[in-house]
């Protein structure tokens, strides 16, 4: 798949979120992907939006568990949107500031699978972007049965729904 109006979206791929009790799922292929998808990203100059998320607990503002883990490859220039919310969209101007890019396209990547994946996803599809939720580049918390039962059903529940078109890692395709 290869659009010229696209955008990579990574989501709250934060440190706090691989600290907690339960694993993230497939951690490191989650992360190799993701890195994958940005590199050839910027390989073409594809726009990427990172998206950072604050909360009372496990990613609380200015603590370590708020910064993004440090196996992703962010650079200090990197253009990063802030929430609070399951949805980037409600709280800032991202939704404008992709309008004013012409881009039409989102390439959805990060975690938590079971909410702001799902909400940005759901979010994005209703504001009229084409949205492709990247299947083995989005997770959330549990083990082998259960954080594959969680991602699975959301791939399939979007999917199904018409919100979202999956993707594999290996057939995204980012156009000069």
């Amino acid at each position: 798949m290869s659009l010229i109006y696209s955008a990579l979206i990574v989501i709250d791929v934060q440190l706090g979120l691989f600290t907690d009790k339960t694993p993230i799922y497939k951690e490191e292929e989650l992360i190799e992907n993701i890195n994958l998808l940005i590199d050839s990203a910027r390989s073409t100059n594809t726009l990427i939006v990172f998206i950072q998320h604050s909360n009372d607990t496990l990613l609380e503002k200015d603590s370590e568990g708020y910064n993004y883990h440090p196996d992703i490859h962010l650079q200090e220039d990197d253009l990063i949107y802030y929430k609070t919310k399951g949805s980037v969209f409600e709280e800032n101007d991202l939704h404008s500031f992709l309008q004013s890019k012409g881009i039409t396209t989102l390439f959805i990547t990060g975690l938590m699978t079971n909410a702001c994946i799902k909400n940005n996803s759901i979010a994005s599809h209703k504001l009229g972007y084409e949205v492709f939720l990247v299947q083995d580049a989005h997770s959330t918390c549990g083990d082998e049965k259960k954080g594959k039962k969680k991602v699975d059903g959301i791939n399939k529940k979007l999917s199904t729904e018409g919100i979202v078109e999956l993707i594999s890692t290996d057939d995204v395709s980012f156009s000069l």
